[in-house]
Order: C-alpha cells, then sequence, then structure tokens
C-alpha cells in the first residue's frame, strides 16, 4: 500500500503545540482537475508565474508564527518567534525552524525548541520537556518531492510551480488592506473539494512580495486549520522577515544530536508490505 503523511508545513508550525500529527494513509484522492475552460484573471496569472520563477538556492528568515483559536479571545493566542533556515539540494530540499521565544498575552518566555526535516526524517527537539523525537518521513530513494504542493508531507511557500497550485486550489486575488505587508499581492487560496489539502485547511491566504530583495517570495502566510469533523478550528498566520536568500547554509545547520540525559523517540517507516498478520512497531523510547 501507498504512504502518505497529511501534514503540511503550517501544520508544522501550528495547532497542538507544534506537534506534527502524522497520519499513515492510504492514498487520497487526486486533486480535482483545473477547469480548463475557466480563463484566468491575468493578474493572477502574472503574480503565481513570479511565485513559480523566483529561484531560491537558500533562504534565512525570521519567523514570527500566531494560533487563534476561534473560541479563544485574541488576548489568548500563542505567539512564536524565531528562525528558519531553507536549503535547496538534491533530490530534497532541507528545513529547519528554530523558536527561541513564546508569548501568550503579557507573558513572554524564553524557549528552546527546534523542527527539522533533514530530506529523510523528521526531528522535533524539545528543550523544556527534554526529549527529541525522529520520524522518519520519506524513503532516502522515494522520488516523491515532499515539499510539492498535494504530494509531499512538507509544502512549503517557496517556489511552487502555477500549475501545482491551481491543481490544489481556486485562486483569487484580494484588494489590499491597511495591515496588509507593504508592496505585496494577496492571494486567497481555498482548496479544492477532493483534495488532501481540504481535509485540512478551509483556506490559505499568500502576501507575496513585489519588489526587493524578497520580490516573488510569500512574506506572510495564513490559514484556517480544520477539526476532524470539518468545522474551522483555528487561524494561523506566519510572516517571514529580514530573509537572506541565496548567502549558503553550511550542512551542519541541520543536524540535531540528542543532548545528554534527553529522551529520544526513533519512529521509522513501515515497511511497504509487511508480512500476513505482522504489525509494525515503533521503535521505543530510549532515554539518554
Amino acid at each position: 500500500m501507498g504512504r502518505m503523511i497529511t501534514v503540511g508545513l503550517l501544520a508544522v508550525l501550528g495547532g497542538g503545540g507544534l506537534a506534527l500529527p502524522l497520519a499513515q494513509d492510504a492514498p487520497t484522492r487526486p486533486a480535482a482537475a483545473t477547469d480548463a475552460a475557466a480563463p484566468l484573471d491575468p493578474v493572477i496569472d502574472k503574480i503565481l508565474m513570479r511565485l513559480e520563477q523566483r529561484q531560491i538556492e537558500s533562504l534565512q528568515a525570521e519567523v514570527r508564527w500566531r494560533l487563534h483559536y476561534l473560541t479563544d479571545d485574541p488576548e489568548d493566542d500563542v505567539i512564536r518567534v524565531g528562525e528558519i533556515f531553507y536549503k535547496q539540494e538534491r533530490p530534497v530540499a532541507r528545513f529547519l525552524l528554530r523558536f527561541a521565544r513564546r508569548i501568550i498575552g503579557d507573558t513572554s518566555k524564553n524557549v528552546a525548541e527546534q523542527h527539522l526535516f533533514d530530506g529523510v526524517w523528521y526531528v522535533k527537539l524539545d528543550e523544556e520537556r527534554r526529549s527529541i523525537e525522529r520520524t522518519q518521513v520519506r524513503e532516502p530513494n522515494d522520488p516523491l518531492d515532499p515539499f510539492k504542493l498535494g504530494q509531499g508531507p512538507f509544502p512549503v511557500p517557496f517556489g511552487q510551480s502555477k500549475q501545482s497550485i491551481l491543481q490544489e486550489f481556486d485562486v483569487a486575488r484580494i484588494d489590499p488592506a491597511p495591515d496588509d505587508p507593504p508592496n505585496t499581492d494577496h492571494l486567497k487560496l481555498t482548496p479544492r473539494e477532493g483534495t488532501r489539502t481540504a481535509e485540512t485547511y478551509r483556506y490559505v491566504h499568500f502576501w507575496i512580495a513585489r519588489e526587493g530583495p524578497e520580490a516573488g517570495l510569500p512574506v506572510k502566510v495564513r490559514a484556517g486549520k480544520l477539526k476532524p469533523t470539518g468545522q474551522l478550528d483555528a487561524d494561523i498566520t506566519v510572516t517571514f522577515t529580514n530573509a537572506r536568500l541565496n548567502h549558503g547554509l553550511s550542512a551542519s545547520v541541520f543536524k540535531i544530536e540528542t543532548p545528554r540525559g534527553f529522551e529520544e523517540t526513533v519512529q521509522p517507516l513501515a515497511p511497504l508490505d509487511p508480512a500476513p498478520g505482522g504489525v509494525p512497531a515503533p521503535a521505543p523510547a530510549t532515554p539518554r
């Protein structure tokens, strides 16, 4: 049976205290086909082409992540502040999210939390809980692109093709608002019925820079996350600032060693075709 992990980069960033909600499922329904007869707004076409054509070999930026549950007051929102590191490599890219501060209301607390995808493994390190989790996401020789919309577990908002976006979403242009990031184009992406994204998100908004070093990149992303029942549950907003592009990143950035005394949990991928009656078991936690 095929294996898919139904989670996007925003899911890594959001919900459940930044847990990675892994679900190894049977193959999901294919994305709905784009209606070839429906003309695309030429302005949207131009924006999507700018997003597609922006070449990124490496990116380092400050990240501000905000989680708002619809049932909560805004002062109960959880904000995390840190950095993102992204490096395009072959066959797949790598990324690291490193959070240093958590804010709830008037309370700010220093934290040390990291989320890494090294091309094969997703790693979460939480110093507050003194734990590290290693979950295998793909085989080293897997031809699927884990960063492609509708295909992999970590679709990032950088370098997506126009075709992949239109296969997964209906796209609309939103008029500028006073609180928009300056010099950006605002697109609303509504997941198409039958796509994997539609099972997790009600909407995704992109604010794409028009000019400057960040031209062609989303500098703000906002998504409406669904409950398993399909009801809207939370609003997640991520902003990227002070981006450094194509300056190169050392391979050592994308490695996390297990600190002494931390509890380590390792979860490899289950075999594709386990023996009859055999149930793959996760590796036990191993304190170190």
